[in-house]
């Protein structure tokens, strides 16, 4: 895709009155065209023949229509031949290959140079300003740096952990408002310290194809919310309904795959996508609050999945269950947590009481106790249900 066609991309989800928050802009953009993207991860250049005038024109674009812009970067690679690894040759750190990438040959930029890191934080901060970036999208895979002796074992690595984080603090420190989307060849590099400083928008490369069963994106939800606030979940298009667009509700959700439109709009749906996008966002700041897992985590196709998050500083929650393909049991029960005893709450179940002139209530205690019954009378499905303290 070249600037015009992303442009036009980015127009299309508002024509279609599609509340996208931010165009992102994955692997492929800079470097030499007719060349392996694999090869030119480490040239932060746009490609001329596709963004003759640089990435600015799309960003300026992507900002005038109300989003913000997302750009994949791989700053730790370098290449003998590209950029940074051509004028310091001396910072190619130890050559490696991944599977993954066949026979390329990557070279890594070490963290624990100080004087590297410098170099570093300018430069990408430039590039970030340069290129009217909002969501600094940082991919790789890394390699550890050598050890340099049994009686310093683990110190090098030690250092180069230390010199991301310093990286990640110095980027920020430039351009408060930048995010940092901690991608690491997916779910790569998640700590307390990272989730500080990123967030997780893309949890797994076996998103990539599109067409993967959304029992990933429930485990994967299932078991990141236990300690990471912040992270995001992938809607695969293909799969288009309840089942498949609740699975991805999370703190984030990207719907469609970058640089290919046309895959995801072929067929599509857009009044139901549209539905599902207003839906999540309408409960999306529900998602940042405490998770309680409502049963145990499973694969089993033949099982229910339910959760719940809850925001008690404001009174609201969601519970998610989800009834797969080969369950058996149509209706299930739940005791919901956390909640006020002695408040009264609104439960909706937005799939059947959208017309309903007194949505049920209860008290907190009576949903704890008791707790709320769901029935889902075809599978695969997924129910939602919203609640509200009262008073």
């Amino acid at each position: 895709m070249n600037c015009d066609d992303h442009i036009a991309e980015a127009q299309w989800w508002v024509e279609n009155d599609l509340p996208l928050e931010c165009y992102w802009v994955d692997a492929g953009w800079g470097g030499d065209i007719d060349k392996s993207w694999v090869n030119q991860q480490s040239d932060r250049v746009p490609n001329r023949r596709l963004f003759p005038d640089g990435m600015r024109p799309l960003a300026d674009a992507v900002h005038e229509l109300g989003m913000k812009f997302l750009l994949w970067l791989v700053p730790e690679s370098l290449d003998p031949e590209v950029e940074i690894g051509l004028e310091h040759p001396e910072w190619l750190g130890e050559p490696f290959t991944d599977p993954a990438y066949g026979d390329n040959v990557f070279y890594w930029l070490d963290h624990c140079d100080s004087e590297v890191n410098a170099f570093m934080i300018d430069y990408f901060s430039g590039v970030a300003r340069e290129h009217g970036v909002d969501v600094f999208r940082q991919d790789g895979t890394p390699t550890w740096p050598v050890e340099e002796g049994p009686d310093r074992e683990g110190i090098n690595q030690i250092r180069c952990v230390e010199g991301c984080y310093a990286f990640w603090d110095g980027l920020l420190e430039k351009d408060p408002k930048l995010m940092i989307d901690n991608c690491a060849t997916g779910g790569r590099r998640l700590d307390i310290e990272t989730i500080k400083r990123s967030v997780a928008l893309w949890r797994s490369d076996c998103q990539a194809n599109m067409d993967f069963d959304p029992i990933t994106s429930q485990t994967f939800t299932y078991g990141l919310s236990h300690w990471i606030p912040l992270h995001g979940a992938v809607a695969p298009l293909v799969r288009m309904g309840a089942y498949a667009m609740r699975s991805a509700y999370a703190p984030a959700m990207m719907v469609g795959w970058p640089g290919k439109p046309a895959d995801c709009k072929e067929g599509l749906d857009v009044d139901m996508l549209q539905r599902f996008m207003k839906e999540y966002l309408s409960v999306r700041e529900c998602f940042f609050g405490d998770f309680y897992p409502l049963t145990p985590c499973n694969l089993g196709q033949d099982q229910w999945m339910a959760w719940q998050f809850d925001r008690p500083d404001k009174g609201i929650g969601v519970v998610q269950a989800f009834r797969r393909s080969e369950c058996a049991d149509e209706s299930v029960s739940f005791k919901i947590r956390g909640l006020d005893a002695d408040a009264c709450y609104t439960i909706i179940d937005v799939d059947v009481d959208g017309d309903v002139d007194e949505p049920w209530q209860a008290t907190g205690r009576v949903l704890m106790e008791e707790g709320v019954g769901i029935t889902l009378t075809t599978r695969p499905d997924a129910a939602l249900l919203v609640y509200r303290r009262q008073g």
